[in-house]
């Protein structure tokens, strides 16, 4: 799970073993579907942004749960499929999804305030939408372990001193 700096042509354009990447992407992205018909040609003609995406009423809004903040929270999402990124990806197929404006409130009893979309391009194509926000939770998990391994360490060397 990267943020928008890594969502480049360097990223996108690396083999990478046993890792699936999933990046925010910029709103507009100018995305295509690969050529359907006769030639040489590979992308498609017809040109599209995110933002396009989240904006289109044809494409219909799919739910579900994930376990986000010591709760479960329920988000909507648009995906599309089998994209392809020009400038970025180059021929690697990709897969976008659009994650509608979650709700939330400072108080209690405050205005209910809505933290903008998200648009996520991901290199897995059959990846469950349900695993898509999965890498967030490990990426606080690693970070536990590594700080519980740096103090450990520092204790090793603490006491190795003393000997």
């Amino acid at each position: 799970m990267g943020d928008g700096s890594f969502c480049n042509k360097t990223t996108f354009r690396q083999p990478l073993d046993r890792t699936i990447l999933i990046t925010r992407a910029r709103k507009d992205l100018r995305l295509c579907f690969p050529h359907q018909g006769e030639g040489r040609r590979y992308y498609g003609t017809e040109l599209f942004s995110p933002e396009s995406v989240y904006k289109d009423s044809t494409i219909p809004w799919k739910e579900t749960t994930i376990f986000h903040g010591s709760k479960y929270r329920r988000i909507r999402f648009k995906e599309v499929g089998q994209v392809l990124w020009q400038r970025g990806g180059g021929r690697r197929l990709l897969r976008l999804f659009v994650v509608a404006p979650v709700p939330y409130r400072k108080t209690k009893a405050g205005n209910v305030n809505y933290r903008e979309e998200a648009y996520l391009l991901c290199d897995d194509n059959k990846l469950r939408p349900k695993n898509f926000c999965k890498p967030t939770s490990i990426v606080g998990k690693l970070k536990s372990t590594i700080a519980t391994k740096r103090a450990s360490l520092e204790w090793v060397r603490h006491r190795s001193g003393r000997i």
